[in-house]
């Protein structure tokens, strides 16, 4: 079985609900889905993810609704300078091209270098910087008649919100979404990135971002994963965000999902840096996480199956939640470093989970295997917030839950409302007690169809068909569980009775 596995982005940024009516949406949607279907064609075609990466992001260019190439926005003086990068996984070459004045595809420029060129970065005006002429008619020049934007610009200035800083404005209804960029696995096992942005809106003119930076805005590696950002540049420059996530994988042992957690949600918000990224690794997951107000994205999957593809769409849309990942194995629920201490008066601390650490994955069953005492219904109570916190003390490094939404929650920063709302509909647990786990005759099964009863409002003949699925695909337990009491799957329960 091959797989190759595609994704582009349109930007990170604030997306106003306001501004954003369903028409306008439709277009973000229309334009990200064929381009990102372009690329899957390309891959199952034997496309290499350099060609695919590329061919994207100039699609993505030529859509005026991205601030990239056509839809570039205006420096403080009323003018155009482009960025862009690509860079392969396989050989760690990168060709760049930033200030850019008058080139509809950037990022056609910037493989140029790659393939052309001894340097990595070449900086100018259009013309100047191409290798050779033959390069030069592969790249079509452009005006830029964007008379609406180059208006509304000068309205700003006379309005005096334009600033002679590099501080970015923050954006509204007149400002596109910042950088576009693509990431890709081949059939071949190949890796790529590439990354083009239109720059700040009122930026001073020569200023240059993370986007033709490679290690910053744009990394392939086929060692460990292919990256490409989009945020607040020149954080993404001082993190050398791209590369971090490929050192702390490669070095650090970090899988995809907590490597670009820890940099997205930890580092850059440190620094005061938002934004997000697009990621892909060797095995083919694919992670798509921001810590600000939204982010265009979209990628799909292919899998080759002897003589027939399958697809699958992984993530589509333009978000408003702090983090969404998703991949055909994503973890779902992710423990680091979890610790439990019940205090007691006049006696010492007990410690009952100390560093516990674990990851659970779409369709996997995890077993937390130990003897009574162990620990094992205290993890759960913690990770449903339902331990009393007068006598507990519960602290990690990070409990996160994928949603039935998608929507990526932290549950220690929970609030006592909002995990009323998880518990049941999202993160369950069968309790060992004695009304419920020595009940004779309340079952396996209803007690997982109660929860759905009373949290998804799901009716009788639904009940029966959810809760089969989820004790026979979810669970892998025999279908002959279902009717059976709790206490006869628990050999603790069982020696309590």
């Amino acid at each position: 079985m091959g797989k190759a596995v595609i994704a582009i982005h349109g930007g990170a940024g604030a997306i106003s609900r306001a501004q954003m009516t369903p028409e306008r949406e439709r277009e973000y949607v229309a334009a990200l889905s064929t381009i990102v279907e372009s690329g899957q064609k390309m891959l199952a075609a034997g496309a290499s993810a350099l060609d695919a990466v590329t061919e994207a992001v100039r699609l993505l260019e030529e859509c005026p609704l991205f601030n990239a190439g056509m839809g570039a926005v205006f420096t403080r003086d009323q003018t155009h300078e482009l960025d862009a990068c690509v860079m392969d996984g396989y050989s760690l070459q990168a060709g760049a091209v930033a200030g850019v004045k008058h080139l509809r595809n950037p990022v056609l420029a910037a493989r140029l270098v790659l393939e052309k060129s001894p340097h990595v970065l070449l900086i100018g005006e259009g013309r100047k910087i191409l290798p050779s002429p033959t390069g030069w008619r592969a790249c079509i020049t452009i005006s830029f008649p964007l008379l609406k934007g180059c208006c509304s610009c000068r309205r700003r200035k006379r309005a005096g919100r334009l600033s002679s800083t590099t501080t970015p404005l923050p954006l509204d209804e007149r400002q596109k979404m910042g950088t576009v960029g693509a990431v890709a696995l081949d059939l071949a096992g190949n890796l790529a990135a590439a990354t083009s942005t239109g720059g700040m809106t009122n930026k001073l003119p020569g200023r240059v971002g993370d986007s033709p930076l490679p290690g910053a805005g744009c990394y392939a590696n086929n060692a460990s994963v292919a990256v490409s950002c989009t945020g607040t540049g020149e954080v993404f420059m001082r993190t050398l965000a791209a590369y971090d996530i490929a050192a702390l994988m490669e070095y650090g042992q970090l899988s995809l999902y907590s490597a670009c957690e820890r940099v997205v949600m930890e580092k850059l918000p440190a620094l005061g840096g938002s934004g997000g990224l697009i990621a892909v690794d060797r095995e083919g997951n694919v992670v798509l996480p921001f810590n600000s107000e939204g982010m265009y994205r979209a990628s799909v999957l292919c899998r080759r199956y002897a003589d027939h593809w399958h697809l699958s769409r992984i993530e589509q849309g333009r978000g408003r939640v702090s983090q969404t990942h998703e991949t055909d194995t994503c973890e779902v629920l992710v423990v680091r470093n979890l610790n439990v201490a019940f205090r007691q008066q006049d006696a010492p601390e007990v410690q009952a989970v100390r560093q516990l650490s674990f990851s659970l994955r779409r369709g996997e069953t995890l077993a937390i295997v130990g003897e009574s005492g162990s620990g094992k219904s205290v993890t759960a109570l913690a990770l449903m917030r339902l331990l009393d916190a007068a006598s507990s003390e519960v602290n990690s490094e990070g409990l996160w839950l994928r949603r039935r939404n998608r929507q990526v929650i932290a549950l220690n920063e929970q609030t006592d409302a909002e995990m009323r709302r998880v518990r049941g509909a999202d993160l369950a647990m069968i309790f060992q007690e004695p009304m419920t786990s020595l009940n004779p005759v309340f079952t396996i099964g209803e007690q997982i169809a109660e929860s759905l009863r009373l949290h998804r409002g799901l009716g009788r003949e639904e009940r029966c068909a959810r809760r089969k699925r989820c004790s026979i695909r979810c669970v892998f337990l025999r279908r002959k569980r279902c009717s059976r009491a709790i206490r006869t799957s628990s050999p603790a329960a069982c020696a309590r009775g």
